[in-house]
Order: C-alpha cells, then sequence, then structure tokens
C-alpha cells in the first residue's frame, strides 16, 4: 500500500557544492526584482528545464544568469530549498488549521514548469498529508480554491494535479463548491470532470426510451394551448 510519505527527511547535497553559482532573478512583486544563486550541477540533475536552458545559454553567452520575470519569487525561493534539502514547509496554515492550498499550487506549477518530477511528487505528497489532517474544528479540507492556478500552469488533461482535481470534485465535490459566482472554473476542468461523470455514472437507461419519460419534461399549458400541438413534433417510431 503506498503511504504519504514523510517530506522533512533531509539530504546531502556535498555533490554539487563545488559546481559553479547559477543567478536566478525573477518577479520579485511590485515591479521589483529578486535574485537567487543556486550551483549549476543541483540544477542540472533536478530540472530538464534548467538543463536545456543552461546549456543554451552557454552557447551563446558567459553570463551565468538566468531571467525568468514570470516566476513568483516565494514559489522559486521554496523550490530552491527544496533542492538542497528534499524538505517543504507544508504545513502553512490560517489560525483555524485551514491548510494553505493555493501555496502549494504556486509550487506545483513551478515544478510542472521546470519539468521537475521529483519536486511535483513531494507537492504531490503535501497535498495529501494536508488533505487527511484535520484542522481545529475536526474538519477536513480539500484544494477546491486551486483549479484555475492549476489549470493555468499545466497543459496536459494527464497532468497529475489535474487528474487529482477532477477526481476530488468527483468523488469528494458538493454543491457549495460549484455555487461561488467569482469562482469561474476553466472550460478543460469542467469538460474533463463531466467526461469522467459521465463514464462512472451507470448507464442502465433501456432503448428505445420510454414514451413515458415525456412527462418529465412538459410545461403546464394554459386551456387554450391545450390542443394546438398535438399534430405536431416528432413522431414516436
Amino acid at each position: 500500500m503506498t503511504e504519504v510519505r514523510d517530506i522533512g527527511e533531509a539530504k546531502s547535497t556535498t555533490t554539487f557544492i563545488k559546481s559553479p553559482l547559477i543567478t536566478i532573478i525573477v518577479n520579485g512583486g511590485e515591479s521589483t526584482e529578486e535574485s537567487f544563486q543556486i550551483h549549476q550541477d543541483l540544477l542540472i540533475a533536478r530540472s530538464d528545464y534548467f538543463k536545456n536552458a543552461l546549456n543554451a545559454h552557454w552557447a551563446e553567452s558567459n553570463d551565468r544568469t538566468l531571467r525568468m520575470p514570470d516566476v513568483d519569487s516565494e514559489a522559486m525561493a521554496v523550490y530552491l530549498e527544496f533542492l538542497y534539502t528534499d524538505k517543504l514547509p507544508v504545513s502553512q496554515r490560517t489560525e483555524d488549521g485551514v491548510p494553505d492550498f493555493p501555496w502549494l499550487a504556486k509550487v506545483y506549477v513551478l515544478a510542472e514548469q521546470l519539468m521537475d518530477s521529483t519536486a511535483k511528487n513531494a507537492v504531490m505528497h503535501g497535498f495529501f498529508s494536508q488533505m487527511r489532517t484535520p484542522d481545529t474544528n475536526g474538519a477536513f479540507w480539500f484544494p477546491a480554491d486551486i483549479v484555475q492556478t492549476v489549470y493555468d500552469g499545466t497543459a496536459s488533461p494527464t497532468n497529475p494535479a489535474r487528474r487529482l482535481l477532477v477526481d476530488l470534485y468527483h468523488d469528494y465535490g458538493t454543491e457549495v463548491w460549484l455555487k461561488d459566482p467569482e469562482d469561474e472554473l476553466p472550460r478543460d476542468f469542467l469538460l474533463e470532470l463531466s467526461q469522467v461523470m459521465i463514464k462512472s455514472s451507470k448507464r442502465n437507461a433501456p432503448l428505445p426510451i420510454p414514451a413515458s419519460n415525456v412527462q418529465q419534461y412538459l410545461e403546464n399549458a394554459s386551456e387554450g394551448q391545450e390542443n394546438t400541438g398535438s399534430e405536431s413534433g416528432a413522431k414516436e417510431k
């Protein structure tokens, strides 16, 4: 049986320490930039994105600096810390003990962009750890508020985070999850959810469709309209 693993165990990074330092400049918010330095071999060993980017970059320049203006500085800081320690601070919660799923989603989307499956898997364990831990009132929470973030940051319907959200809405979702008028769920998500719901529903309806079923879809007509449509419409075969 698969267990939700402990992602708090540190690891050794001595094999990367002697490699050159790379400077990564990201979005610091409010039109500012923030820079991070990290050992090149550690980046290349874990991220296919950086492996490709650094190889192309070094072929054209000796400047050991990469700019990623669309990347959030907080998410990058957490990701780089994870590279060195193999540890994610997933215990962030409100005063009532409600999990901060949006924060985890940002880190997952960044790991997706950087093509780092190890980091994505760690965040997934974080999601499950938080879902399995009740708040101060004993209630369990699900990441229903991260659909837009995940779908904006991923492309494939088979992406694990997309599949998780579809499965959660299908297996645990309630009407409340869909009633917030400000929460416009992505079209792709609604399509994928609909496909799963249709596939999993019990399709035992008889063929041909019973004629009596038409009663479910008729409106109450006024007296003057009762007989006007008796000769029109589709014929039953």
